[in-house]
């Protein structure tokens, strides 16, 4: 992505958050509502929302019981005990 400039002004587009920051704030924070604080986001970011909608689908993470209620997988928690992701493309 390439920052657009003018005399005034400089805009760089949003880069986007790394899924794995986004797991490591959920094991701290334990609530998806209170994990973006930890990655510099809104929760209701489209790049915050673009990060945990991929651990989902990667299998780190998944939704337990109603919709708004989370929890680590088995893949989650060793990607967390390793210190990163576990495959290659996963989570991006």
């Amino acid at each position: 992505m390439v920052p657009i400039e003018t005399d005034d002004v400089t805009v760089k587009p949003a880069e986007p958050i790394d899924p794995f920051e986004v797991l490591t704030a959920f094991k701290r924070r334990g609530m998806k509502k209170n994990c973006h604080k930890d990655v510099d986001a809104s929760k209701d970011s489209a790049r915050f929302n673009r990060a945990w909608a991929a651990l989902i689908d990667s299998g780190y993470i998944r939704r337990e019981g109603n919709q708004h209620t989370f929890e680590l997988t088995e893949k989650g928690h060793t990607a967390l005990n390793q210190g990163g992701l576990l495959e290659r493309g996963d989570a991006q």
